[in-house]
């Protein structure tokens, strides 16, 4: 009798049709190099965060000297301070007075030089001085402006200014001083076609300008500072959906598509989800963030009017990222802004309640609320459409130290047409010690084609690492 593994990795592939084995859905799940299928990196506190009286939601993070930024939808500016030693020392509220919280309605987009921080929201931008401990409003009479970057020692960025500006690059001075200085006749604008400017970004030496339907990337110019170069027939769908990766840049385009590009190819990386895209009525707010950790190159699309988390694994699949409820299922994954704190390794994630959390590969909840991984197959016919009858199905898994007296399950439920699928079979993991051990389940009915389901809430590390059936032919009829 032929034995045939079933994959349930992160390979959701609502492009193509389910009945023809594509899985329609991934929820909370990664894959490793090998192929076993992991739960995604779970939510726990930062121990060096203090809460203030700003509750609201922490809408942007940043480092800045050895210490870290951040900005609530309030508004405010919030500096967590290190002493010399890297200890923590305090929380500092900056925006206590008017005129020093930051301005406009967008998410925070900031830009270090090596003598300032600065901090872009649709309003006139701020910044904080190296070894000054205070938020002022950047000097210069630099424009409103959603997005700002620094490259070559000058800050460049949009300009809000007024309806006639959508277009225009502005750009500072060189250097210290001279990121306060802005002059009026310092601008060039991204001509490749008549769209607006949606977003700025830099990479490597090079400014790249997001327009509504077209991306310009720039180079800089002794003369012109800014060289113009190619133009790409692709534009942006969402200003923060950017994301850096390595040499390339990716993002949301105008045709619902996530791209990875230099400025020069492009190259689309969401094809398998182009469906479950064109369902969302509003991808203005996605934004974007970049989670390496371990073996693992994650990238994270978040469409907060949506709901869902749409995550691109490096060499592997595609899944949504999801929180849970309590008799209300999937809810949103519950951050509302990321950074990688390089210098100390930390992936930081903002949350609703304004405190800051790690986003950490070995947690197995998110502060505390269930992760439920749940994977579907396709339906697969193992090669034939002959009928089919199932011998046996054997899961390997490997699963964590479980705390608490309550065994640890996983259910698996099949279907075997487009109907509901069949009450699940719960699979019970032991309740003592780490455990790698293989399950199996004998006679399991016949079929002609079958689509697999596995759930697992429990808050134990969970691994699996293979899963195989073994079906005899039962005829041809």
């Amino acid at each position: 009798m032929p034995t045939k593994q079933i994959f349930f990795g992160n390979d959701q592939r609502s492009g193509d049709q389910p009945l023809a084995g594509a899985s329609p859905l991934a929820v909370n799940v990664m894959t490793d190099a090998m192929g076993a299928v992991r739960r995604r990196p779970g939510i726990t506190p930062w121990s060096a965060f203090q809460a203030t009286t700003d509750t609201s939601a922490v809408i942007g993070i940043y480092a800045f000297d050895g210490d870290i930024y951040y900005v609530t939808e309030e508004r405010r500016v919030i500096k967590i301070d290190f002493d010399a030693n890297g200890d923590f020392f305090g929380n500092f509220t900056l925006s206590t007075l008017p005129g020093t919280f930051l301005e406009g309605e967008g998410r925070p987009v900031f830009a270090i030089t090596p003598w300032r921080l600065v901090i872009a929201g649709g309003g006139a931008p701020m910044k904080v001085d190296l070894g000054v401990a205070a938020l002022s409003a950047l000097g210069g009479s630099p424009p409103d402006c959603n997005h700002v970057c620094a490259l070559n020692l000058r800050l460049i960025s949009d300009d809000q200014t007024d309806v006639d500006a959508t277009g225009r690059i502005r750009y500072s001075y060189p250097g210290d001083a001279g990121t306060e200085e802005w002059d009026p006749l310092n601008f060039t604008n991204a001509e490749a076609r008549p769209d607006p400017l949606l977003a700025l970004r830099e990479n490597g030496s090079e400014l790249f300008a997001f327009g509504a339907t077209t991306l310009q990337v720039y180079s800089p110019d002794p003369n012109l500072i800014l060289s113009p170069g190619r133009a790409i027939n692709r534009g942006i769908a969402a200003a923060h959906s950017v994301i850096s990766a390595d040499e390339q840049l990716a993002w949301l385009t105008n045709r619902r598509e996530f791209v990875t590009s230099d400025g020069r190819a492009i190259s689309v990386m969401s094809d398998a989800i182009s469906a479950t895209l064109d369902e969302i009525d509003d991808v203005t707010d996605c934004y974007g963030f970049r989670w390496a950790a371990d073996q693992f190159d994650m990238m994270c699309w978040l469409m907060p009017s949506d709901g869902r988390t749409f995550v691109g694994q490096k060499d592997g699949g595609w899944a949504q990222w999801h929180g849970w409820t309590a008799g209300q299922g999937h809810t949103a994954f519950p951050i509302t802004s990321f950074y990688y704190w390089e210098e100390r390794n930390l992936h930081l994630v903002g949350c609703p309640d304004g405190t800051i959390a790690t986003l950490d590969s070995t947690a197995n909840s998110d502060n505390g609320t269930t992760i439920k991984a749940e994977v579907l197959t396709g339906f697969i016919n193992q090669g034939t459409d002959a009928k089919k009858h199932c011998e046996l199905i054997r899961l390997t898994f490997k699963r964590g130290h479980a705390t608490g007296p309550t065994e640890p399950q996983v259910l698996l439920s099949w279907r075997d047409s487009l109907g509901e699928f069949c009450s699940p079979i719960r699979l019970g993991l032991g309740i003592a010690g780490d455990h790698v051990f293989t399950i199996e389940r004998r006679s399991l009915g016949t079929y002609r084609s079958r689509q697999w389901k596995i759930e697992f809430t429990d808050a134990v590390d969970f691994v699996l690492a293979r899963a195989e059936e073994t079906f005899s032919l039962g005829g041809n009829n």
